[in-house]
C-alpha cells in the first residue's frame, strides 16, 4: 500500500479515536454542565412559531429523506462510472444506521426530558415529539450528515456552473448543522449528542471520499460490512422475532450484501495478494 493510501486509512482511524474518546468522556458525563447551559440558552426563545419551523428543519434528518438522497447522490456516481462507490455509498448508509442504534444501547444516555420539562413545559406537551428511548448519538443529525455530506461531493461531478455548486453546497451544510440544532430545540438531544453525531457521520463519509477511492484496496473495510450483523447482533434482528425470523434475517443479509460487497471489491484478490506477501517474507526468512 503506497503512501496516500496510508494517510487516508490513517485518517480515518484518527476520527474513528476522537468519535470513540469523546463517547466515553460524554458517558463519564464531562459534558452534562455544558449540556445542560446550552439546551437552556436555545430553548430561552422558545415559541409556537419557532416549534413549526425548526420540527420542519429537524425532518430533514428523517429516514425516508436521506435514504431518498443517498440513491440519488448513488445513481450519480453510477452514471458517471464510479460504479464501487456508488454501491459503497448505499451500503454504508445501512450500515451507519445499525451502528447509530447500537450506540443508543451501548451508551443508554438518556434523552433531556425532565431536564426540559423543568426549563419549558410546553416542550414536552406539544405534539408529543419526545421520545422514550436513548439520544446518543442522534438519529436524525447523523443520517443528514451523511446523506447531504454524500449529495454535496456528487454534485460536484455534475456539470454545473461552480457558482451553482457552491451555492448547493453551503445549503447543504447550512441545513446539517440545522438539523443538529433543532434536535436540541425540540428536545430531543443533547449538544453532546449533535458533536458525536457529526464526528461518526464524518467517519462513515470519509469511507467512500479515501477508502473505496483507492482502487481497490478497500477490502479491510468491505469484510467489516460483511460481518457487520454479526458485530451488532442486536440491531441487526432488532426489528424481526426471536427465533427463526431472526436466522433467516442474518441469513438473507449476509447473502444478499456479501454478493454485493463480493462484485464490488473482490476482497479475495485482496487476501490472495496478502498471502503471497507474508508467504515470500517467510521463505526469505527462511533463506537468511
Amino acid at each position: 500500500m503506497d503512501s496516500a493510501a496510508s494517510k487516508k486509512i490513517i485518517n480515518i482511524l484518527i476520527w474513528t479515536t476522537i468519535f470513540l474518546v469523546f463517547t466515553v468522556l460524554m458517558m463519564r458525563g464531562v459534558f452534562e454542565g455544558l449540556n445542560a447551559d446550552v439546551s437552556a440558552a436555545i430553548m430561552a426563545g422558545g415559541n409556537g412559531f419557532y416549534d413549526r419551523i425548526f420540527l420542519a428543519f429537524r425532518s430533514f434528518g428523517n429516514y425516508n429523506i436521506c435514504l431518498t438522497l443517498v440513491v440519488i447522490s448513488s445513481a450519480v456516481f453510477f452514471s458517471k462510472r464510479s460504479k464501487k462507490t456508488a454501491i459503497a455509498i448505499i451500503l454504508l448508509f445501512f450500515l451507519l444506521i445499525k451502528v447509530e442504534d447500537e450506540m443508543k444501547i451501548i451508551t443508554k444516555h438518556p434523552r433531556p426530558v425532565r431536564f426540559l420539562h423543568a426549563q419549558k413545559g410546553w416542550v414536552v406537551s406539544k405534539e408529543g415529539y419526545i421520545k422514550g428511548n436513548y439520544s446518543y448519538p442522534s438519529g436524525h443529525t447523523v443520517k443528514a450528515f451523511f446523506a447531504f455530506s454524500i449529495l454535496a461531493l456528487a454534485i460536484q461531478k455534475l456539470r454545473w456552473p461552480k457558482a451553482v455548486k457552491e451555492i448547493a453546497r453551503g445549503v447543504l451544510f447550512g441545513l446539517i448543522i440545522l438539523v443538529g440544532y433543532s434536535s436540541i430545540y425540540v428536545g430531543a438531544h443533547w449538544l453532546s449528542d449533535i458533536l458525536g453525531s457529526y464526528m461518526l457521520g464524518y467517519v462513515f463519509f470519509l469511507i467512500p471520499v479515501n477508502a473505496f477511492l483507492m482502487n481497490g484496496r478497500a477490502a479491510p473495510l468491505a469484510l467489516f460490512v460483511f460481518l457487520s450483523p454479526l458485530l451488532f447482533p442486536g440491531t441487526a434482528c432488532a426489528y424481526v422475532n426471536p427465533g427463526i425470523q431472526a436466522s433467516l434475517y442474518q441469513v438473507f443479509y449476509i447473502i444478499f450484501f456479501g454478493f454485493l460487497l463480493g462484485w464490488m471489491i473482490r476482497p479475495w484478490r485482496f487476501l490472495a495478494a496478502l498471502f503471497r506477501k507474508i508467504k515470500s517474507r517467510f521463505r526469505a526468512k527462511l533463506k537468511s
